[in-house]
């Protein structure tokens, strides 16, 4: 269904933009799943095609950055370290999305919302 849509978009720019997110939400389910390897090996191949096609976002950029720097090691955070760098991303995506353009992601899916998902796993 997915490689449907993907070969099915009407725009070189449209396949880039779908071609991103799913591959940041990939991410994102690695870590849930604790499959961190996978993860990070995707936010590698992810910032590499990124780079090859001129994608200069600060949303992607700084999500990407974000996986590949804290995401991987917070488990082996205090609470109050993990809840502080969570806040922070959500402060720096409240910054970004104030840019219509940039806003656009959350048509794909509701960052904000998984970040207080993770703050109130941190409490479990």
């Amino acid at each position: 269904m997915l490689n449907e849509i993907y070969h099915n978009l009407y725009t070189k720019d449209q396949t880039i933009d779908f071609y991103t997110h799913s591959r940041m939400l990939f991410c994102l389910v690695c870590n849930e799943i604790r499959e961190i390897d996978l993860m990070i090996s995707t936010a590698n191949s992810l910032t590499q095609f990124m780079k090859r096609n001129s994608v200069f976002f600060k949303f992607e950029k700084k999500t990407l950055r974000f996986i590949s720097r804290e995401l991987r090691t917070l488990e082996q955070k205090t609470i109050q370290e993990r809840v502080k760098k969570f806040e922070k991303l959500k402060t720096d995506f409240d910054r970004i999305f104030e840019s219509t353009y940039e806003r656009k992601v959350l048509n794909y899916f509701d960052y904000n919302n998984w970040i207080d998902v993770q703050i109130s796993r941190c409490y479990i």
